[in-house]
């Protein structure tokens, strides 16, 4: 459950947070207010120095987290709404961009250690299928989350607007 985790996680969630934004457009400044804050607390709580000593991490998650968080305070709710579609569309398809390095490397070792979570899920798990069969499943299941988002967060409801409209027109 681990090793697709990064990869069908981060799907899920940015397919959740497409859905919700969509859905729920009158509260974008709530959802962008509430994920900054959890951005903020989680960077306090876990964000260390990287190896060479640089807070990279520490740096990227406060001011990203802040700027959401002021965003959702302050900001118009039509930014709010695209900065969150914007992150939710590419969380979303993040394993089906990653597609190329999983499979490019698939089969590298460094230091002894398998490179990706693919090729080791393929190793470990799952050796007749190969890690590039892995890599296309974890990105075909992250399209197929997305399109579900997409399908009930836009294009339905887009549909049954037009449907109505058009409904009312008639009579």
């Amino acid at each position: 459950m681990i090793l697709p985790a990064g990869y069908l996680g981060a799907a899920l969630f940015g397919s959740l947070l497409f859905y919700l934004i969509n859905r729920f457009a009158r509260y974008a400044r709530y959802i962008a207010f509430g994920l900054g804050l959890f951005i903020l607390i989680f960077t306090i709580l876990f964000a260390r120095p990287d190896e060479t000593g640089a807070p990279v991490a520490i740096f990227v998650g406060a001011i990203f987290g802040a700027l959401l968080a002021f965003s959702g305070l302050r900001g118009p709710n039509l930014l709010n709404m695209l900065v969150l579609n914007v992150l939710a569309i590419t969380t979303a398809l993040e394993a089906f961009f990653d597609l190329w390095f999983l499979t490019r490397v698939a089969g590298t070792a460094s230091r002894g250690a398998v490179f990706n979570d693919a090729a080791q899920f393929a190793q470990q798990y799952a050796p007749l299928l190969g890690p590039s069969i892995i890599a296309f499943t974890w990105a075909g299941i992250a399209l197929v989350m997305f399109s579900i988002a997409l399908w009930y967060g836009a294009i339905r409801p887009f549909r049954e607007e037009i449907n109505d409209a058009y409904n009312t027109l008639r009579r």
